[in-house]
C-alpha cells in the first residue's frame, strides 16, 4: 500500500521555481501541433489519501507514460503520477480531473489539505476524482526541481536589478542542471500538458472527462478546451 504525501518546497527555492515557470510558459507560446499518442495502460496500485486533519480515503495510485515531446519521438518520455478516488455513485459521470496551480503544484499533495480533501471526497458522489501531478511536478518524473544554491538577500525585491539577476541566474543554472540530466525543457509547457489530459482520458477508457482547476490549473484547462474541447464534459 502506498501513502500519498505532499512534498514541501524549501522557501529558498521558490524564487527559482517562479523564474523557471516563466521560461516554461514562454516555451509554450511556440509549441508545435500535437501528434496522436498511444499511451500505455495506467499502472495502478492500492493507496490511501491521508489528509492533514487525520482523515483518510481509499484510493489508487496510477502511473501513465506519455511522450516528452510529441513532435520528437526520440526525446524520451514522461511518467505522470495520479491518484484516483473511486466514485460512490451508482452510475458515475465522466471522471473529474483536478489541475493544481503554479505551475509546479502537486495535485496529489493538494488532496491532503483539509478543504481540498473534503471537496474531492464530496465529488466522488458524482464521479471518480483524479488528482493529477502534471508533467514536471510532484511524483511525476522527471521532476523539474532544483534546490537553491544560495539564499536571497532579505532586501532582494527592494532592488529590481538585483532581484532580476538572482532570478535569471537561478533559472539558467536550473535549466543547465536539468539539461545535463537529459530533460528536454521544450517538452514542458501548457500545450504538451493539455495533450497529456487527452492521453489520460483515453487511458482511463472515458469518452469525456471534466476538469477542475485552481490558479494555473484554470489556464491549463483553457488550453485543453482549445485543443480537445469536444472530449471535455
Amino acid at each position: 500500500m502506498t501513502r500519498a504525501t505532499a512534498e514541501m518546497r524549501p522557501p529558498a527555492a521558490t524564487a527559482f521555481a517562479y523564474s523557471l515557470a516563466l521560461l516554461l510558459a514562454l516555451a509554450g507560446l511556440t509549441a508545435p501541433p500535437a501528434r496522436g499518442a498511444d499511451p500505455a495502460a495506467i499502472r495502478w496500485q492500492t493507496a490511501t489519501l491521508e489528509g492533514h486533519h487525520g482523515k483518510t480515503a481509499e484510493a489508487q495510485l496510477g502511473r501513465l507514460t506519455v511522450p516528452m515531446r510529441r513532435d520528437a519521438p526520440d526525446a524520451g518520455s514522461v511518467e505522470l503520477a495520479l491518484l484516483r478516488l473511486p466514485s460512490r455513485a451508482a452510475t458515475p459521470g465522466p471522471p473529474i480531473v483536478f489541475l493544481a496551480g503554479g505551475p509546479g503544484g502537486s495535485g496529489i499533495g493538494a488532496g491532503r489539505i483539509p478543504g481540498y480533501f473534503e471537496t474531492f471526497v464530496a465529488l466522488t458522489e458524482l464521479a471518480d476524482v483524479i488528482l493529477l501531478d502534471q508533467r514536471g511536478t510532484g511524483a511525476s518524473t522527471p521532476r523539474l526541481f532544483c534546490p537553491a544554491t544560495s539564499l536571497p538577500s532579505p532586501r532582494l525585491f527592494a532592488d529590481w536589478a538585483a532581484a532580476r539577476r538572482f532570478l535569471v541566474d537561478g533559472a539558467v543554472a536550473c535549466r543547465d542542471t536539468l539539461a545535463a540530466q537529459g530533460v528536454d525543457l521544450a517538452g514542458f509547457h501548457s500545450v504538451e500538458s493539455a495533450d497529456d489530459l487527452d492521453d489520460l482520458r483515453h487511458a482511463l477508457g472515458a469518452e469525456k472527462i471534466s476538469l477542475l482547476g485552481f490558479s494555473y490549473g484554470t489556464h491549463l484547462a483553457a488550453a485543453a478546451m482549445r485543443r480537445h474541447g469536444e472530449r471535455l464534459h
